[in-house]
């Protein structure tokens, strides 16, 4: 899709992961820890969305950034972001079936 930037580890990355650490750390996973996005049961029903594993989705959001840093560590500046989403729209992912009552109580 364009104009969203894969961020899928490169073997690289990897390898300079596992040398940073001297073992590997989620040295199967393409995608670093940070990338992932916990829905909950109360979220899927706001959104009103069903998903199923494996479904290719858009989510368009808005975030705030709840933190910033940099940090120099031996000569070596690296920075991170902490966002949090705080609105969100998933296109490309089925409504839930009413008669499942998935977001009942």
């Amino acid at each position: 899709m364009a104009g969203l930037t894969d961020l899928k580890r490169t073997a690289a990355d990897k390898k300079a992961e596992r040398k940073r650490w001297e073992e590997p750390v989620m040295a199967s996973d393409d995608y670093p820890y940070g990338l992932s996005i916990h829905l909950d049961h109360e979220t899927l029903a706001k959104l009103g969305v069903d998903l199923d594993a494996e479904d290719e989705v858009t989510i368009t959001g808005q975030c705030v950034v709840t933190e910033s840093s940099v940090n120099t560590n031996n000569g070596v500046t690296t920075k991170r972001a902490v966002l949090q989403i705080r609105k969100m729209k998933i296109a490309g992912a089925r409504e839930p079936n009413a008669s499942k009552e998935l977001y009942e109580d």
